[in-house]
């Protein structure tokens, strides 16, 4: 297994990073488009890799950073994947480069232990609060 900046990754399938957003119940593939997926990497801080020892895609983590402050956007394991260490890789990764900044995230009900392991910890004063892309909310609406 290795890690890379999607920088050092620029012919990246985008279609392998849908497989795995779907794999994970994160809607299905149709809900994805490769060339709006490749922006929100384009446009992260940072987007990481995890290639298995076949060059497959198995892990992704992207951030949002302004130097004091940094937001993990996803960090996501193909299913087959999980509890292999796959995460963990991603996580020291994202500490090494992020550590001296504080980090934030949402998790998924059921993962919190994933997170509190690197320092990462629900607050009780927080409450995490969203709405959707205007497009979804149109869809919703019709």
């Amino acid at each position: 297994m290795k890690i890379l900046p999607f920088a050092d990754h620029p012919h990246l399938d985008f279609h392998a990073v849908i497989e795995i957003y779907a794999a994970n119940g994160w809607g299905t593939a149709a809900d994805y488009r490769a060339e709006e997926v490749r922006a929100w990497f384009e446009q992260s801080s940072c987007a990481l890799l995890v290639l298995d020892d076949d060059s497959r895609l198995v892990g992704i983590a992207r951030v949002m950073s302004d130097s004091l402050n940094t937001w993990l956007c996803e960090i996501v394991v193909h299913p087959a994947r999980q509890r292999g260490g796959v995460g963990s890789l991603l996580m020291h990764d994202i500490i090494a480069r992020y550590g001296h900044t504080a980090l934030w995230g949402e998790a998924i009900k059921g993962t919190e232990g994933f997170f509190s392991k690197f320092g990462i910890v629900p607050r009780s004063s927080i409450t995490a609060v969203s709405r959707a892309p205007s497009s979804a909310r149109r869809a919703q609406s019709a």
